[in-house]
């Protein structure tokens, strides 16, 4: 990312993804079979910790300034997958 910061990371079971957390607080999707990142948010600290849970449907931030962040799909990944026009 060129922020010369310390990364964490978790990869997803779901997709050939690797999920990443910096000092400078973003949390960044990266797609490892086009090398490309898809999704990111930025955090009020320094992330720590990034977990993503085994079905893809919920995505767990922990960051220096003691904020655990617990965010889940509104439709788990399934049901998206299965959907006219879904992966």
């Amino acid at each position: 990312d060129g922020n010369g910061m310390a990364a964490y990371g978790a990869m997803a079971r779901t997709a050939p993804r690797l999920l990443t957390g910096s000092l400078d607080g973003h949390v960044k999707v990266h797609e490892l079979d086009t090398f490309t990142v898809t999704h990111s948010a930025k955090y009020p600290g320094p992330v720590l910790s990034v977990a993503l849970s085994p079905d893809g449907n919920a995505l767990a931030v922990g960051t220096a300034n003691k904020l655990l962040s617990i965010r889940r799909r509104n439709k788990p990944r399934a049901s998206l997958l299965d959907a006219p026009g879904g992966g």
